[in-house]
């Protein structure tokens, strides 16, 4: 919350920043939070907020009271910065406006200027699909000729038809929306949901609208599920392809939902999707360009770039370990914890760790890790959590032992990773990608300590992977393979 209360703060010149003095003049406490809030960064630490806005409370009270005394101050301004929103023209499209505006004219009885404006942003709004606003404006306009009291019989009737069809219209919006989130929250009905989505928009072939949303639906639901892009994946390009067609040739159409700055905040959320996608399809360097293009675009306008969650982070941090881009990834591991201190995590940040585990033995031996004692100890502690819980889609108990396993073999703790390499789970888990017979065997040449049987498990990797080319996902762990035997031969030759 702590960055989404600076957003607000630091944007506030455009919305009502001259009085916000006045207001809590007589809160010290809190003026202490708008100064820090000047000085600070957008993503800034609990406890630094703390020591600066109760620097002369520290030695009296306990700390943990006045962690909790900050979050009620945080929350009170955040509810004052929200309310500073609702009446503000960010918050509306320029047809929203100039509706609300029309919507007065008609109220204070002004039905011949307001009819003459209302006609033309029908027209705008069937032009555009704005679904959203189509049948308020249809019941405005029948509301004016009404006023009017000329002979608009065959105006009413053309206008009840439009209203009923502008009705019909915004159900299916909703009903594809709801689809949209449909498969989201229940990703194994993906199939089923895409092709009654593509039944549906059969009906409403001069609406681009309903098509760039079966498309996207299609693509970005698909492009995060790695049993789908791997079967489907030409599918799902063809999606793209034609999703990014058809929003070129209409820009002014929105796809999900109608707000301000709605293209820019979907072309915003497919560069993140591009960058999964391709990810997933073993083009790492695509998808590390895509999610370099994200970052920009979200760099270039803060106030559209949605706050950025864990799994996204997570995401982006395992496409820059597959770029082997390790410094970009570090710096996204900062951004992790940025995160977590930002939603106020219950500290050890388990996951935080797991990442730098993973990190420090795919990018072996870029990084030192002699002194890992602490990560060593938060990996093991996550992992008997993991053990715990129900096993589900976001449950990666097996994949947290194999990056546990691979950083014990890059420290030669080579009983440990036998260990684990042969307990069922993680057997089977290797076994899908068909690494786990090398990498036991890596486990064994480096048992021995000598290089001339690691140049011949070398020989006999690299051999392997000309007569049977693994696809690119699986390579990264071949080359891993082969980047620890190389440092192992010079190391015992």
């Amino acid at each position: 919350m702590n960055e989404e209360v600076a957003r607000l703060y630091k944007n506030l010149e455009t919305i009502s920043k001259s009085n916000i003095q006045e207001v809590f003049k007589e809160s010290p406490k809190m003026l202490r939070l708008l100064d820090f809030l000047d000085q600070a960064k957008m993503k800034f630490k609990t406890p630094k907020a703390v020591n600066y806005i109760y620097a002369e409370e520290l030695k009296e009270t306990t700390y943990s009271v006045l962690i909790n005394r900050f979050y009620k101050l945080r929350q009170s301004l955040k509810e004052w910065l929200l309310g500073q929103l609702k009446n503000n023209p960010i918050c509306f499209s320029p047809e929203e406006q100039e509706l609300a505006f029309l919507r007065l004219l008609v109220v204070q009885n002004q039905h011949s200027y307001a009819l003459e404006r209302l006609l033309k942003l029908e027209t705008k709004c069937w032009e555009y699909n704005l679904f959203e606003l189509l049948p308020e404006i249809m019941q405005l306009i029948l509301r004016a000729y009404d006023a009017i009291n000329d002979d608009v019989t065959a105006h009413r009737e053309e206008y009840y038809e439009k209203l009923t069809i502008a009705s019909d219209l915004e159900q299916v919006l909703q009903w594809m929306r709801r689809a949209y989130r449909g498969i989201y929250n229940n990703p194994n009905d993906y199939a089923k949901v895409v092709a009654q989505m593509h039944r549906k928009i059969k009906n409403y072939k001069t609406y681009p609208r309903f098509e760039m949303l079966y498309h996207f639906t299609a693509f970005s639901n698909g492009a995060y599920r790695f049993h789908i892009t791997n079967k489907s994946s030409n599918a799902l390009v063809r999606h793209l392809n034609r999703l990014e067609k058809l929003a070129k040739a209409n820009p002014k159409v929105p796809v999900i939902y109608y707000e301000p700055y709605h293209r820019e905040k979907i072309n915003l959320a497919l560069s993140r999707t591009k960058s999964v996608f391709w990810a997933q399809r073993g083009e790492f360097k695509r998808a590390f360009i895509e999610m370099r293009n994200a970052h920009k675009l979200g760099a270039k306008n803060p106030m559209l770039e949605p706050r950025r969650g864990e799994r996204s982070i997570i995401n982006n941090i395992g496409i820059c370990i597959c770029t082997k881009e390790y410094d970009y990834a570090l710096k996204l591991l900062g951004s992790l914890e940025d995160f977590y201190e930002g939603q106020d995590y219950e500290k050890p940040y388990h996951r935080l760790y797991l990442e730098y585990m993973h990190l420090y033995s795919t990018a072996f031996p870029k990084f030192n890790t002699k002194d890992s004692k602490l990560i060593e100890e938060m990996v093991d502690a996550y992992i008997q959590i993991l053990a715990k819980q129900p096993k589900t889609a976001y449950n990666h108990y097996e994949w947290a032992l194999a990056t546990r396993c691979d950083f014990y073999i890059t420290k030669l703790e080579l009983k440990e990773a036998s260990k684990l390499l042969n307990e069922k789970g993680l057997k089977a888990h290797y076994e899908q990608f068909g690494t786990w017979k090398h990498t036991i065997g890596l486990v064994e040449a480096l048992a021995a300590r000598d290089a001339t049987q690691l140049e011949e498990y070398l020989t006999k990797v690299q051999q392997y992977m000309l007569e049977n080319p693994p696809k690119a996902i699986i390579v990264l762990h071949y080359e891993w393979i082969i980047r620890v035997l190389k440092f192992y031969i010079k190391e015992f030759g």
